[in-house]
């Protein structure tokens, strides 16, 4: 799986815990993916399943399947605002 650039990227990268959202499993930084599908983890609500297939196809190094991950996630985030 790719990872980000830079100094900032690098340092959460290697963070021993993630960055996510309170509660959250896949919203946010760092995500150990591959331990959470593991385990069964599927997101705790609609946003936080759109992250767990946002991160899934960033795993993707085909830039079109990541910009559609990016137009899903915005698309779930503006319905759950609509709300």
């Amino acid at each position: 799986m790719k990872k980000g650039s830079g100094i900032i990227n690098k340092v959460i990268d290697n963070l021993p815990f993630e960055l996510h959202l309170p509660g959250y499993q896949f919203c946010g930084h760092g995500t150990k993916l591959q331990k959470r599908l593991l385990k069964g983890d599927r997101g705790i609500n609609k946003l936080d399943e759109a992250c767990m297939l946002h991160d899934i196809a960033y795993t993707n190094k085909d830039s079109g399947v990541r910009q559609k991950a990016d137009l899903a996630i915005l698309k779930v985030e503006f319905e759950i605002r609509r709300y």
